[in-house]
């Protein structure tokens, strides 16, 4: 492409643009090279934006960022997030109060975390889920004896630890065509059931969270969300949905 508008600087040549068959849509020379210096800004920041996420999740399935509908620029204020953030005043808890004492989660379900809990065992042999979706999952934690140092049969490869080995599904965040903002799909048929991202943000109280919404509300930029008598608050710009 940048060879051809080369051409196109070199000739001036009113046909070249024809050529291109852009001359309907652009007019003339001039608002075709705006319009192409446009979007190579757009490509650059899609490109660095890309980077940025990618490296912040250090390791995970990589995400794609593509914008194939205008010349929108990702949003500059967005902060990837590889855990919760708390918000003022919240403390999130690290320490697990307890853990299990299987060495072999699957074939130890009566001894492992959800049991513990009360809950069904969440996954299957291969890792998909295989409760309803929306109930509780209960996944092995670090005072849990099969912990990545143990020699068991679980190990690193603990059948109750999908979310916490990462995202393993490559995805995509695409600006929509439909006027919706940026969206996020995926490259690849996903059996139902397999673990595609943790939904992450900041863990602030009721009180902030009213505060914040009087604000956000009127901006149309906010997503609030009931959690454990605190609200969790995702905030994608112009709605990352």
């Amino acid at each position: 492409m940048r060879k051809r508008v080369h051409l196109i600087l070199q000739s001036h040549d009113g046909n070249a643009l024809s050529k291109l068959g852009t001359k309907k849509a652009f007019g003339d020379l001039k608002e075709f090279l705006e319009v192409f210096e446009i979007r190579q800004r757009t490509l650059a920041a899609a490109k660095e934006w890309e980077d940025y996420i990618n490296v912040t999740s250090s390791g995970a399935a990589h995400i794609y960022v593509e914008n194939f509908a205008d010349c929108e620029e990702p949003p500059r204020d967005f902060v990837y997030l590889k855990d919760y953030r708390p918000g003022p005043g919240v403390t999130i808890n690290s320490d697990p109060p307890v853990g299990c004492t299987c060495t072999n989660c699957l074939d130890e379900k009566d001894k492992c975390c959800p049991t513990d809990a009360g809950v069904q065992y969440a996954y299957n042999q291969y890792g998909t889920l295989v409760r309803p979706f929306g109930s509780a999952i209960y996944e092995c934690n670090v005072r849990c004896a099969c912990g990545p140092d143990c020699n068991s049969a679980c190990g690193p490869d603990c059948n109750n630890r999908v979310v916490q080995k990462g995202r393993q599904v490559p995805l995509v965040i695409f600006r929509t065509a439909n006027g919706r903002g940026w969206g996020v799909r995926t490259l690849q048929r996903i059996k139902k059931g397999t673990f595609v991202m943790e939904y992450l943000g900041e863990i602030i109280s009721n009180e902030e969270a009213e505060r914040r919404g009087q604000i956000y509300d009127a901006e149309g930029m906010t997503y609030l969300r009931r959690r454990c008598e605190v609200w969790k608050r995702v905030t994608f710009r112009k709605s990352l949905v």
